[in-house]
């Protein structure tokens, strides 16, 4: 039987403190607990997405409960990734209560087990995430994702074998990789989200998302992430 880990922690919403609040500096707001599925060893034939960031094999990315799986693709290195840390953590409290598992997903080949631990203690705020590490990478292939950040979503009980709900960028604020907003005007994740939690296909994306390309893996289900 899976063993479960329950951790939390309080993180401050606004994006302009994101550099204080993703490192600790600041916080305050919800808290937020995020089970973690072990499973010491999966069964033959079990589909295997990576690795979660205590070196288990993950083989669902939703719990009983779940009705949408929503992924976001991030990289360890990517600027506009790591500010974005903050508002994915929010997103993640505002939308579990509704029945969506929100997933860090570290699809690099250098975002290895070890460098996602050490990025996540200079970004405590990511501790109240699941984290998805060296994803296989028919998972990429399947989300239609490119760059990071970047999210998707799916229905809970067909991650892999129906097609992905939605993918696109979190919001607008980012214009290009160097041009910001003061502040997002259309906010693209949650929007889908609702609408995929009111049985309504999302929007297809207004426009690309903004971020880091995504370094192609050479091989499927990576056990390289240790």
């Amino acid at each position: 039987m899976p063993q479960h880990d329950q951790r939390g922690i309080v993180i401050a919403a606004p994006l302009e403190l994101v550099e204080a609040v993703g490192r600790g500096k600041a916080g305050f707001g919800c808290l937020l607990a995020s089970p973690l599925a072990k499973n010491a060893k999966a069964d033959p034939g079990t589909f295997l997405f990576g690795k979660d960031i205590d070196g288990y094999e993950v083989t669902s990315l939703a719990m009983p409960g779940t009705k949408c799986v929503a992924a976001i693709f991030v990289a360890t290195d990517c600027p506009i990734s790591n500010r974005y840390l903050p508002e994915i953590a929010r997103l993640s409290c505002e939308f579990s209560p509704r029945g969506v598992r929100l997933w860090l997903v570290y699809p690099n080949p250098g975002d290895t087990l070890a460098v996602v631990r050490t990025h996540r203690s200079q970004y405590p705020v990511t501790a109240s995430l699941p984290q998805l590490i060296a994803p296989d990478s028919r998972v990429l292939a399947h989300a239609h994702v490119h760059v990071t950040p970047e999210a998707a979503i799916f229905r809970a009980d067909a991650v892999m074998s129906q097609p992905v709900l939605w993918h696109g960028r979190i919001d607008d604020r980012y214009l290009t990789f160097g041009t910001q907003r003061p502040a997002a005007t259309r906010h693209d994740l949650a929007d889908s989200l609702n609408a995929a939690l009111a049985g309504r296909q999302p929007a297809s994306a207004a426009a690309p998302p903004v971020g880091c390309a995504i370094i192609p893996r050479t091989w499927h289900n990576s056990t390289s992430a240790s």
